[in-house]
């Protein structure tokens, strides 16, 4: 039988007088080859770490801002008016903000928001039009 060394990694040819049978079909499994897999356990860790990563950053990563930032910006844009409106008005009101949002989050960044919220305002402003 031959046996990779785990220390030094050389082949290692093995005579085994003892017959070994398969635990699972009782075949007997003395006289094969057993090598090393391909990659290691470790390595398949790292580049599933690592295509995990990537993908997060390419696919996953929709530059959605916070919850609680999304929320305040729609409330703020649903409750400019200091009188009461008609629940028809609000609902569509609603909608034109929501739709506001979605397209300026598609231009303006999480990370542009942190750095500049009057540019943010500018282009939320901008996008309105396309939402009416």
């Amino acid at each position: 039988m031959k046996i990779e060394c785990p220390k030094c990694f050389k082949e290692n040819n093995l005579n085994l007088e003892a017959k070994v049978n398969c635990g699972h079909c009782k075949e007997e499994i003395t006289g094969y080859t057993y090598k090393k897999p391909l990659i290691s356990a470790t390595t398949a860790l790292m580049i599933g770490a690592g295509g995990f990563y990537a993908v997060d950053q390419v696919v996953l990563a929709d530059d959605r801002y916070p919850v609680t930032t999304e929320y305040s910006i729609i409330d703020s844009c649903l409750n400019n008016y200091r009188e009461p409106i008609a629940y028809r008005i609000y609902d569509e009101k609603r909608e034109v903000c929501i739709c506001t949002l979605e397209k300026t989050m598609e231009e303006f960044s999480y990370n542009d928001f942190k750095e500049g919220q009057e540019a943010f305002i500018k282009v939320f402003e901008g996008k309105v039009k396309e939402c009416r």
